[in-house]
């Protein structure tokens, strides 16, 4: 993801892209209070318009997958 198409994230500053991937891209911010580094994923355009219900249901997928993960 480059620079300019990082989003603005008050309380955040970009750093520097860190993935991406089919449903988002990840980067590196610096928060400011606590000062601290943090990945931000931030999900792609076309997955923008999910409705409140399709996001739900992708959460709960992901977290059926990361909770099979290991």
């Amino acid at each position: 993801m480059p620079a300019t198409s990082a989003p603005t994230i008050p309380g955040f500053t970009f750093i520097e892209p860190i993935g991406e991937g089919g449903l988002a891209d990840v980067s590196l911010y610096e928060q400011r209070l606590p000062s601290r580094r943090v990945a931000v994923k931030v999900l792609n355009h076309h997955l923008r318009g999910f409705s409140d219900v399709e996001f739900e249901q992708l959460k709960a997928l992901l977290r059926r997958m990361l909770a099979n993960a290991g």
